[in-house]
């Protein structure tokens, strides 16, 4: 497996940050398995001071189906359609938002359905969603991204107004 970015350093600095970059994204893919999505499976994790502080997988409702309930393939609305085409179909929330969302714990289901990805991320929708320790928490965190090639832009927007400093993504994981 390739890691994402490595950088240089002496020798032994950057080897240790390609062993935690391989573990961090072998945690990525375990967490993708949590997806019920049927035409692509994304787990995020998000790393700050290198301790893992929150992990997300992306989720859909097409058809109306529950978010913890699979999507077989010929349920899919949007298994035909080119990545980033017919969000609505789905009500879909990605992982990174997910991962976001996932820094607290026990978070309400209502909270994910007012964060599906035709929702444009504000200021104010971060601080509705999130309390200012949340925010101070994300703040300068790295997000690993496995099983696709590219964050959209509502993600990066995301991401940005977290203060998020970095997004990475895994190489030859879609």
């Amino acid at each position: 497996m390739t890691c994402a970015i490595v950088v240089e350093r002496d020798y032994d600095s950057t080897y240790i940050e390609m062993i935690s970059q391989v573990f961090i994204f072998q945690e990525a893919r375990r967490i993708a398995r949590r997806s019920n999505c049927a035409k692509r499976r994304l787990g995020t994790v998000l790393v700050k001071n290198g301790v893992i502080i929150s992990t997300g997988w992306n989720t859909c409702r097409c058809g109306g189906s529950p978010r913890n309930r699979k999507i077989k393939r010929e349920d899919c609305l949007r298994i035909h359609l080119h990545n980033g085409k017919g969000y609505e179909l789905a009500q879909a929330v990605h992982a990174e938002v997910s991962a976001i969302l996932h820094i607290r714990k026990r978070r309400r289901a209502v909270d994910y359905e007012q964060c599906i990805t035709t929702v444009v991320p504000t200021t104010t929708l971060i601080e509705k969603f999130l309390t200012e320790k949340e925010r101070d928490l994300l703040r300068g965190a790295t997000m690993y991204l496995s099983g696709h090639t590219y964050a959209c832009d509502s993600c990066k927007q995301w991401c940005k107004l977290c203060g998020i400093s970095d997004i990475i993504i895994e190489d030859g994981a879609a």
